[in-house]
C-alpha cells in the first residue's frame, strides 16, 4: 500500500512540474488510523493503544530546504487549519486545530499541545466504544459501556503499553488527574 501511494505521489509531482507548480505546492499525506498488524494478537484499528491512534503525517513544502521528523502530538483537526493558513485564509476561532506550518518551516519545535482527547464511539458488537486522554508521558482510557474497565500507561517507561497501572496506589494521582481532564474535554464536545 505504501509503495502504491509513493507511486501516485510521484505522478502528482511530475504533473505539478509539467505545469510549473512544483515549487509552490505543499503536499500533505496523512493516514486514516494506525493498524494492529498482529500486535497484541489483533488486527484492525479501533482500540486506544498507540498502534491504532498514531497515524503517519507528512507535510512536504518545496520551499523548505531542511526536512525533519517531528515528535509532537498533532491531530487530524490540525490539517484543515494548516491548509487554511497555506491558502492565506484566517483560521476560524471555532476550529480547535493548530497550524503546523511553523513546525514545517523550522520556526519552532513545538505547537504547545500537552493533552489530546482520544475516542472511538461507534458501538459494534465485537469492538466496544472507548474514550480517553493522552499526554506525552501518559495515556488513560476507559470503555464507554463499562466505565469500570480502565487502562493507564506510563508511556516513557512502557511505550508498548504492556503494564496497565490502573489501580496501583503509586499512580492514583495521575489516574485521577487524567480522568478529570477526560471528563472536562468530553463535556466541551
Amino acid at each position: 500500500m505504501i509503495s502504491g501511494i509513493d507511486l501516485e505521489i510521484a505522478k502528482i509531482r511530475k504533473k505539478l512540474k509539467e505545469k510549473g507548480l512544483d515549487k509552490n505546492t505543499v503536499i500533505i499525506v496523512m493516514g486514516d488510523n494506525g493498524y494492529f498488524l498482529g500486535d497484541r494478537q489483533m488486527a484492525g484499528k479501533w482500540l486506544m493503544y498507540d498502534n491504532s491512534i498514531r497515524v503517519p503525517l507528512i507535510i512536504y513544502d518545496p520551499r523548505v530546504t531542511k526536512n525533519r521528523a517531528i515528535d509532537e502530538m498533532v491531530l487530524n483537526i490540525d490539517v484543515p487549519s494548516t491548509i487554511a493558513t497555506i491558502a492565506g485564509i484566517t483560521i476560524p476561532e471555532t476550529w480547535q486545530g493548530k497550524n503546523l506550518m511553523p513546525l514545517v518551516r523550522n520556526e519552532t519545535n513545538t505547537i504547545n499541545r500537552d493533552t489530546i482527547l482520544i475516542e472511538h464511539l461507534w458501538d459494534f458488537s465485537e469492538i466496544p466504544p472507548s474514550e480517553g486522554v493522552r499526554t506525552k508521558d501518559w495515556k488513560y482510557f476507559r470503555y464507554v459501556n463499562d466505565k469500570t474497565i480502565e487502562e493507564l500507561y506510563d508511556l516513557k517507561r512502557d511505550p508498548k503499553e504492556i503494564n496497565n497501572l490502573i489501580g496501583k496506589k503509586k499512580h492514583k494521582v495521575v489516574a485521577d488527574k487524567l480522568r478529570k481532564i477526560g471528563k472536562i474535554n468530553c463535556k466541551k464536545q
